[in-house]
């Protein structure tokens, strides 16, 4: 059984429903507009002067070289604000008739090889792969022989750090040993 009192509650929230619908329907029919979009339109980029813009083609690391060694000999960049980052190829000072190397230092860091991910890998920074296992591969040295993180066992390594356990001769790292430079 319903009480009165339930009943008249019901009803009028049914009655204040269908109002309110039947108003919404009825204010949206006689003031249809359409839809209005604000479309905000941007000037175009001003070109920055001195910029280079990124080309599609890929270049070769010494098309890059030879392009930068270009630059530096031209004299181009600011240098006031500090020293460049990247301060030369070799220091090569080219005068009427020869080129002359500058800086005889050697590099700090080679490149040894790419990482899986196709990053450089350079002697300087294999620490950044001390929790490799022997069974994880760091990389691919230059050469095409992969580099695996240091071995936990007692396998010795010949010079270069590597070994040919019959899968093929694979390089590990050496946390404690010194890159070998003519091994890649």
């Amino acid at each position: 059984m319903i009480r009165t009192r339930d009943f008249l509650v019901f009803s009028g929230a049914l009655v204040f429903l269908l109002t309110a619908i039947t108003a919404t329907l009825v204010t949206d029919a006689l003031s249809y507009q359409g839809q209005v979009a604000n479309v905000i339109s941007y000037a175009p980029p001003s070109s920055v002067e001195g910029a280079e813009s990124y080309v599609s083609t890929i270049n070769h690391r010494n098309d890059n070289i030879d392009r930068l060694r270009s630059k530096i000999v031209a004299g181009e960049g600011d240098v006031s604000i500090g020293e460049p980052v990247f301060t030369s190829v070799d220091d090569i000072v080219e005068s009427d008739a020869t080129s002359t190397v500058t800086d005889q230092t050697p590099p700090s860091s080679i490149q040894i090889g790419v990482t899986q991910d196709g990053q450089p890998l350079m002697s300087g920074e294999l620490w950044r792969f001390i929790g490799y296992t022997q069974f994880e591969q760091v990389g691919v040295s230059v050469n095409g022989h992969p580099i695996y993180g240091a071995r936990s066992d007692n396998v010795v390594l010949d010079s270069c750090g590597g070994i040919d356990e019959g899968a093929g001769y694979r390089y590990y790292l050496q946390p404690e040993k010194d890159v070998v430079v003519g091994c890649f």
